[in-house]
């Protein structure tokens, strides 16, 4: 499903602000070191200085990352009522707790202040990243619900074709239809069966218990999607095969 210009323009903002951050931790790491080398009044003013400006760069890329995923969980039309809902309300709750952490780096006065509050943040990071990537995997299971929706409808309706012809075609060609409608049922099984693998899993991404298991437990949800995905594929082209076949009878 193609994205829509709202989450579009959240994903051009994103890209405005990383380019942003990028420069501003570059001028942050220049003062930093020569604040540790000269340790003068005028070096440690000047890292004070671009550590703010990193920090509330920092807070602003994180914020426009999630209105980014805000918009595209608000467009996702696979994505139920209630999951929509959930993610939107975890969502707003992230971006109103990074709010408040850049009114906390605008009140930084000291070096000190500087890293108590990029601690808070830090502290909290491990919670935001399971939560991105939780809705990471809710959008992709979105796209692909659309997808199957479509699917399970042209299945339904060439086994309906099927249905009305099966007096016109022969016996070894029926045979071989059933054979392969049978299989695109399997897959259906199969594909179902992965996502609920999928759900469970990226709930579970929540539980993890520090970045390391966060990214193992990720990249397993991420391997299953791309499982999923396969299964559909190769449904979808299966009954491509039926249609051909569908198209003359015997």
């Amino acid at each position: 499903m193609p994205v829509r210009a709202t989450s579009q323009q959240a994903y051009q903002d994103y890209l405005y602000q990383f380019d942003l951050y990028r420069q501003k931790y570059s001028d942050f790491q220049v003062a930093k070191n020569a604040y540790d080398k000269f340790n003068t009044l005028e070096s440690q003013s000047t890292a004070l200085s671009a550590t703010k400006y990193m920090l509330s760069q920092r807070d602003l890329l994180l914020h426009a990352y999630l209105v980014y995923l805000y918009e595209r969980v608000g467009e996702q039309q696979g994505i139920t009522t209630v999951n929509r809902q959930l993610y939107q309300s975890l969502l707003s709750s992230e971006l109103a707790f990074l709010e408040t952490q850049s009114g906390l780096v605008s009140s930084i006065n000291s070096i000190d202040d500087a890293t108590t509050t990029s601690e808070q943040l830090e502290s909290h990071y491990q919670v935001l990243q399971a939560t991105i990537r939780e809705i990471i995997a809710v959008i992709s299971l979105g796209q692909m619900a659309v997808i199957a929706q479509n699917f399970n409808s042209q299945v339904t309706a060439a086994q309906n074709i099927f249905s009305m012809n099966s007096g016109t075609i022969s016996a070894d060609k029926k045979s071989m239809i059933n054979n392969w409608i049978q299989q695109i049922s399997n897959k259906q099984s199969l594909y179902q069966s992965k996502i609920s693998e999928i759900n469970a899993s990226a709930t579970d991404l929540t539980s993890s218990t520090d970045a390391t298991d966060l990214d193992s437990k990720f990249t397993v949800v991420l391997t299953k999607i791309g499982e999923a995905k396969q299964y559909l594929t190769d449904s979808i082209a299966n009954l491509g095969e039926v249609a051909s076949a569908l198209q003359y009878v015997n």
